[in-house]
């Protein structure tokens, strides 16, 4: 029996071996979109990393603008994902400013 292919995603991760019809429905109905919801004023831009040749989703970004480090600690320690283990390899929190 071939493995089933898992989108890049972890055991535990709600999105783990979910594909086409029934992945683009989790993410219509998933937790985060009433979270992110709340901070829709915050976004910059938000969406998934994609493997060099596109075939699978490896992670996600998220540019908010937001007062201070505290409260991008608020954001992140929040965010239903991340609350949950769903982002365990590498997470980080960076200031960012708009060049020249």
């Amino acid at each position: 029996m071939a493995p089933t292919k898992t989108g890049g995603y972890l055991p535990g991760d709600p999105r783990y071996g979910l594909s086409g019809d029934t992945l683009r429905r989790y993410y219509s109905e998933k937790p985060a979109q009433s979270y992110f919801k709340s901070y829709e004023d915050s976004f910059i831009f938000r969406g998934p990393l994609r493997s060099p040749d596109g075939a699978e989703n490896i992670g996600t970004a998220l540019l908010l603008e937001l007062p201070d480090r505290a409260a991008a600690e608020k954001f992140w320690n929040n965010e239903p994902f991340a609350a949950n283990g769903g982002y365990q390899d590498d997470s980080r929190i960076y200031r960012w400013e708009f060049g020249d």
